[in-house]
Order: C-alpha cells, then sequence, then structure tokens
C-alpha cells in the first residue's frame, strides 16, 4: 500500500512514519521539513507548503495515486487555538 503522510518530519509525524514502513507500506511524505534522513522512513519526500493550494496540488499530483492519506493536524490545531483564543480576548 501507498502512504500519503503529512508531518513525517514532525515529532508524531516521524513516529507514524516508522510504524507505516514497519508495517510493510510505501510512504510519500509532503512538508516543508524533511524528515531527519538518519531515519530513512519516507520512501520519497516532497516539499511543500500546505498552507498554499497550489503547493498542494503540485505535490498531490507529484505523489501519484496513494491508497491512504494520513494528516498529523496536531501542530496545525494547537496553534490555530491559540490564535483563536487571542482573537477573543483581544475583542473583549
Amino acid at each position: 500500500m501507498k502512504v500519503l503522510l503529512t508531518g513525517a518530519s514532525g515529532f508524531l509525524g516521524r513516529r507514524v512514519a516508522e510504524l507505516v514502513v514497519a508495517g510493510g507500506h510505501d510512504v510519500v511524505s509532503i512538508g516543508r521539513s524533511a524528515p531527519d534522513q538518519a531515519e530513512p522512513t519516507a520512501v520519497h519526500f516532497i516539499r511543500a507548503d500546505l498552507t498554499d493550494g497550489v503547493e498542494v496540488r503540485r505535490a498531490g499530483g507529484e505523489a501519484g495515486d496513494v491508497d491512504s492519506i494520513i494528516r498529523d493536524l496536531v501542530e496545525m490545531s494547537i496553534k490555530q487555538t491559540r490564535e483563536q483564543e487571542t482573537r477573543k480576548v483581544r475583542h473583549r
């Protein structure tokens, strides 16, 4: 199976990539930072800013057909929550 994984260079994403590869699957990683080369968990890395639709479309085309997508949302969710809370405080 070919798995598309975002966030493979992060703490959680690195571990997820290791588990997917250990399960005998191929990993394509998309993100801003390449996974650590000392841990060759990603079969293929594609650099792209996931907040830019044009870059995501290009990276998806480069990745080709995949069987599964795993999206690491932890960092983005925490950042968005902090920004939302900051806005609430400023507008009170």
